[in-house]
């Protein structure tokens, strides 16, 4: 995003991470993993017994990031849109740290990336199903200002991400 471009430029943010779709042509990436989306509620969700079919998935009450926030969710809904479908959501978050928290309670689903569900999965309760859809797997990639990249410190963090990744 933006704000988080001028965060890097004037110095307050040294390393993003995350789903990075452009960057200035100076700075640093490295992909990290590969990821994908599944549809997450609760491990009681009466909803979520098996595969679900583009009916039930639209029917069921859906979490979803805020609006001014452009991550998944918007692209999810701009995704269905392009073949006539819009699914109910009825509730939205600001972020995916909450989203398992808030859909363990009830029957409301999320779309999630799958890796972050596995770590949420006991911690909060839930279940994960995939999408009866297909939406386009995305890299999970670190992003570093110019300025950073031969500092000793930076790079041994960024090698210590390389290796927490590879094992996550």
């Amino acid at each position: 995003r933006e704000i988080d471009l001028q965060d890097s430029e004037a110095g307050t943010v040294d390393l993003r991470l995350g789903w990075i779709r452009a960057l200035p042509a100076n700075w640093y990436s490295r992909k990290l993993f590969e990821e994908e989306l599944v549809v997450v509620g609760s491990e009681n969700n009466p909803h979520l017994k098996g595969p679900l079919d583009m009916e039930q998935f639209l029917s069921l009450p859906h979490l979803a990031l805020a609006i001014d926030r452009p991550m998944f969710q918007n692209m999810i809904d701009k995704y269905l849109g392009e073949f006539g479908y819009t699914r109910n959501v009825v509730g939205m978050g600001s972020h995916f740290s909450m989203a398992p928290f808030i859909v363990a309670k009830g029957e409301h689903v999320v779309m999630f990336p799958k890796r972050l569900a596995q770590y949420y999965k006991d911690l909060a309760g839930l279940k994960m199903v995939e999408s009866p859809f297909h939406f386009e797997d995305f890299a999970v990639s670190m992003a570093w200002h110019p300025r950073v990249q031969i500092d000793p410190g930076h790079k041994w963090l960024r090698s210590l991400i390389v290796r927490c990744s590879e094992n996550c």
